[in-house]
């Protein structure tokens, strides 16, 4: 069975997930961890998807402290989506809203851009 998804129906449910979406952005943002070291960063994103619905089957997921994989069904079947956000911060850099380069203060890492890689298995 196919379904078409309409760009309009894409852009209602973003506008729906909106304050999840920048909530979760604020606090991996005031965190600051440095790589590997995402702990919090890590309880952000698990907490936001069990609100959302998902079962956290399993943490620390190949050695790794802060990995974890979480799951959502609707129904038998259907595709399987692979989410890796990358956002830990860098030492020294700072990325205040500022028009000037400007280092984080105290020397605390600030976060850097986020890389996220998604697969999809139908």
């Amino acid at each position: 069975m196919t379904s078409t998804i309409s760009s309009e129906q894409v852009l209602k449910a973003v506008e729906a997930a909106r304050p999840a979406i920048e909530r979760i952005c604020a606090e991996v943002w005031d965190l600051a961890e440095l790589s590997l070291e995402e702990v919090g960063s890590a309880l952000v994103h698990r907490r936001e998807l069990e609100q959302a619905g998902f079962t956290i089957i399993s943490t620390g997921t190949a050695g790794e402290p802060t990995a974890f994989v979480a799951e959502w069904s609707q129904g038998v079947g259907g595709a399987r989506i692979g989410f890796l956000p990358e956002y830990d911060a860098l030492p020294g850099l700072g990325n205040a809203a500022v028009s000037r380069q400007q280092p984080w203060p105290m020397a605390r890492p600030a976060a850097t851009a986020a890389a996220t890689t998604y697969w999809v298995q139908a």
